[in-house]
């Protein structure tokens, strides 16, 4: 299938880790599925609503928890979970596209170079 293909250069796509709705799973895992509708709704807050800027240390901040998860996860703290994993995917995907949103803005607003005129 041409959309499994297209997905799986950016997810693992385990069936055991995928979000299962009926009887079919979703072409990405819970982490990928928390990033990619975090970045959904963040695009519409921002539509809608007046988001704040975010700086890097809130995107590091935001990539703590996912990675720490993926981390303790792979090193058999504990075992896989879908919420956690959906939740950290959330968090970071949201804050990953307001931090673009805005470094996109910064780079538009600036003036062009003048030169010497």
């Amino acid at each position: 299938m041409l959309l499994s293909r297209v997905y799986s250069n950016v997810c693992h796509q385990e069936n055991a880790k995928c979000i299962l709705i009926g009887n079919a799973s979703m072409l990405v895992c819970s982490r990928c599925a928390g990033i990619y509708i975090g970045a959904f709704t963040a695009g519409l807050l921002s539509l809608l609503l007046i988001v704040p800027s975010i700086s890097r240390r809130v995107l590091i901040l935001s990539a703590i928890p996912l990675g720490m998860d993926v981390l303790f996860v792979f090193s058999g703290v504990y075992t896989y979970s879908q919420g956690i994993a959906f939740a950290t995917g959330l968090v970071f995907g949201g804050v990953v596209y307001l931090f673009l949103l805005n470094e996109l803005e910064n780079l538009f607003s600036k003036k062009p170079f003048q030169g010497n005129e």
